[in-house]
């Protein structure tokens, strides 16, 4: 089984102050307080503001060709499980992993 690792669009910029940072997350409805906190929490420490993207599975498969592969209204960063769909994605060189940061 693959590691499962947040990942970040290819063609992502650095947010500052003027510009928040866009975040999807595909989780479930009672996880959403959590992830909500924490960007709470980040933008506390950092002065960067975070919009959150959270979208149910369907809605978020139907969404990722539009923003990977024709950078439509793209997240800086993405939160998704491992999925095969995934590994289309990054072979085709359009999704980084977060690793390095």
């Amino acid at each position: 089984m693959k590691e499962e690792v947040p990942l970040r669009v290819a063609s992502y910029e650095i947010p500052s102050a003027d510009r928040p940072l866009r975040i999807s997350v595909q989780i479930q409805p009672n996880q959403r307080d959590g992830f909500e906190r924490a960007f709470q929490r980040f933008s506390e420490e950092t002065g960067i503001q975070v919009e959150s993207i959270i979208a149910s599975d369907l809605e978020y498969k139907r969404r990722l060709s539009g923003w990977l592969l024709e950078g439509k209204d793209s997240p800086d960063v993405m939160f998704w499980c491992s999925s095969e769909r995934l590994y289309f994605f990054a072979e085709k060189g359009v999704i980084l992993p977060l690793t390095e940061f």
